[in-house]
């Protein structure tokens, strides 16, 4: 391990900073969601407001490393056996508590139970467990999915057969994978829309969300809301709408939402003029999929939530990104998927072309369109992803042209910016002033090397 990287990485998911031994159910919590989530190694000896190397007396290394290895064995259950090294940094010493990921979850403090001693992480911070996370950990622990799971209450008379032959039939075409011969409980069980549960056959969760005319009578976290607010705060309703159905009906009705309040503005070309949406049609159709697909469906949570303000689209999904996956994975190319079974339907269906390519797909249009890339957030046990559908709402041409340059190259100065506005240095400057004051450019460098860079 090369401990002077890990430290000026930063703290994030997988890593954590103390500048000495934590209480011992704080430092005990920490383990424990390392173990919950996608394990990490909590460093002892580091300021954790700024990072700067600290160390520990090496009488309390010695006492540490002791204290760690036989509370993480005794007061964890199952017990967590975490791997404590000291380092020596500048003369500096730094005790790295390493936890792997743990393959029974949930992990948990002994002195408070499952349910409340129960924590994983999201993003840098340490969290109890909510309800539907402990539930995944479960399932993960044997190898299952949420999706998998069979849907208490239910037969396979909920699956709707239209919808099933919808599905065999987009598939065909988009696809070309031949249809069933048949429908009935063998082949609804070998495509794990349906499971025993005793001496019955029941609908899973997937077979459910998928293809019942009514999700929500027994899932009733399942559905998608809908708001076009007025200016860019969320206080006053143009439009609201609930959502209820199978999943195919959610994204659809979600996508003409999105349509019907993203602006259209003219477009010349060679052929002639035409006109497009302000915000790149690949962009809405990936981020709500990819919200609809991953979201957390446990028990406790609630509805995927489309929020369209004058200049921005929200879309927040319940469930903080899966164990092992990074905010800077989404766009990468990485994909954990939560719900296998609803990820292989609507791969079949065309609206998932690849694995891991969706974020990818949608800030590429997002670059040709000249808006910025998405901005992707944990917000608690829930993921938002933020993205511009146009520039701050009634700014001027000229600016919002400068916005654009920005979002094509990366970093621009002054020069960029009057050759492409065919204006004075001077009044480029002026107009990089005016947008750095609103907060849209941040300004770095010194006065001869001065460039900016969106916000």
């Amino acid at each position: 391990m090369d401990i002077q990287e890990l430290v000026r990485a930063g703290e994030g998911t997988t890593v954590e900073f103390k500048r000495e031994l934590p209480r011992r159910d704080n430092a005990l919590s920490t383990i424990v969601a390392f173990a919950n989530t996608a394990g990490g190694e909590l460093v002892i000896g580091v300021d954790d407001n700024d990072g700067t190397i600290v160390g520990v007396e090496p009488r309390a290394a010695r006492e540490y490393e002791q204290k760690l290895g036989s509370w993480s064995v005794q007061l964890i259950q199952p017990a967590v056996v975490p791997i404590v090294k000291t380092y020596r940094i500048d003369n500096r010493l730094v005790i790295v508590v390493s936890v792997e990921r743990g393959y029974q979850q949930p992990y948990s403090l002994v002195s408070k139970g499952v349910e409340e001693g129960t924590f994983v992480r999201i993003g840098a911070s340490t969290r109890r467990a909510s309800p539907s996370s402990l539930e995944s950990m479960r399932l993960r622990s044997q190898n299952l999915s949420f999706d998998a799971e069979p849907c208490i209450g239910t037969s396979v008379s909920h699956l709707s057969r239209s919808h099933l032959e919808v599905y065999l039939e987009t598939r065909k075409t988009v696809r070309d994978i031949a249809p069933t011969s048949r429908i009935d409980s063998r082949w609804l069980a070998k495509m794990r829309f349906a499971t025993r549960l005793g001496d019955q056959t029941v609908a899973t969760n997937a077979g459910i969300l998928l293809f019942a005319d009514e999700p929500g009578e027994h899932l009733p976290q399942c559905g998608l809301e809908l708001a076009r607010f007025r200016g860019t705060e969320a206080n006053e309703f143009l439009d609201k709408r609930s959502v209820s159905g199978p999943l195919v009906k959610l994204y659809n009705e979600g996508l003409t939402f999105i349509k019907t309040h993203v602006a259209r503005r003219a477009v010349r070309s060679a052929s002639g003029r035409s006109e497009r949406y302000a915000y790149p049609e690949d962009s809405m159709r990936e981020f709500l999929v990819n919200a609809l697909c991953h979201r957390d469906y446990g028990t406790g949570t609630g509805p995927v939530r489309v929020a369209i303000f004058d200049d921005v689209i929200e879309i927040t999904n319940p469930g903080a990104l899966p164990p092992g996956l990074e905010l800077s994975d989404l766009g990468a190319g990485v994909s954990v998927l939560r719900n296998p079974v609803v990820g292989r339907v609507l791969e079949e269906m065309g609206l998932i072309e690849g694995w891991g390519t969706g974020i990818e797909v949608a800030q590429s249009a997002l670059a040709r369109a000249s808006l910025p890339p998405a901005r992707f957030v944990l917000r608690g046990h829930f993921t938002q992803v933020s993205s511009n559908w146009r520039w701050a709402a009634d700014l001027p041409g000229d600016l919002e042209a400068i916005l654009q340059l920005a979002a094509r190259c990366g970093e621009i100065d002054s020069k960029n910016v009057a050759e492409d506005l065919g204006c004075t240095d001077r009044t480029a400057r002026t107009k990089l002033r005016m947008l750095t004051d609103q907060g849209l450019l941040i300004r770095r460098g010194n006065t001869k090397g001065t460039s900016y860079v969106l916000r």
